[in-house]
């Protein structure tokens, strides 16, 4: 399946992306986040 975007629209995604995604900081999660979210991976 193939799509089509028009310029007007690529340019207002990479305007997008640049503002809204890259400027927040990934959180960094400490080793007893860590290890609670990995139980809770290994009890599903």
């Amino acid at each position: 399946m193939d799509s089509l975007m028009l310029p007007e629209h690529v340019s207002m995604l990479r305007k997008y992306a640049n503002e809204e995604y890259y400027d927040e900081r990934e959180p960094i999660a400490d080793d007893q986040q860590l290890e609670e979210v990995n139980n809770l991976i290994n009890s599903a």
